[in-house]
């Protein structure tokens, strides 16, 4: 199940138990969420990483060089997402870079959620598996 604060993502529950869910958030080491450009539907990929976000940031790489994609673009879960359902507000792209190969660009993420400051989030509770019907 996806959990979101505010207008983003948060992350996926991981574990449910009786009382309590245990969430991998976005910025997790081992996090990987399947983004799209809202305004020209590229593809990328945002990875966690809580060395990167200790300055406010995680990275996003898979940028397919001939994007067109700007700072300030909003990244969103795309529809090849295996767990995330479509749509979800991940953040803002920000430092975007011609990868050495020549072949992809990374840049950096700006997450919607503050994640020193949040209190409560919200699960929804749909499944993607379930809207495949």
């Amino acid at each position: 199940m996806n959990v979101i604060s505010g207008n983003g993502l948060v992350g996926s529950i991981v574990e449910a138990h009786k009382n309590y869910s245990i969430v991998r958030s976005i910025i997790d080491d081992s996090s990987n969420v399947s983004g799209m450009f809202i305004k020209t539907s590229d593809t990328c990929m945002v990875s966690g990483g809580m060395e990167a976000y200790s300055n406010g940031v995680i990275d996003v790489s898979l940028i397919g060089k001939d994007a067109k994609v700007d700072d300030g673009y909003e990244v969103v879960t795309s529809a090849i997402s295996p767990k995330y359902l479509q749509g979800i507000l991940i953040g803002y792209i920000t430092e975007i870079q011609l990868e050495p190969n020549n072949l992809t660009k990374t840049a950096k993420l700006i997450p919607a959620v503050d994640f020193s400051r949040l209190d409560e989030v919200l699960i929804i509770t749909e499944l993607k598996e379930e809207l495949k019907d």
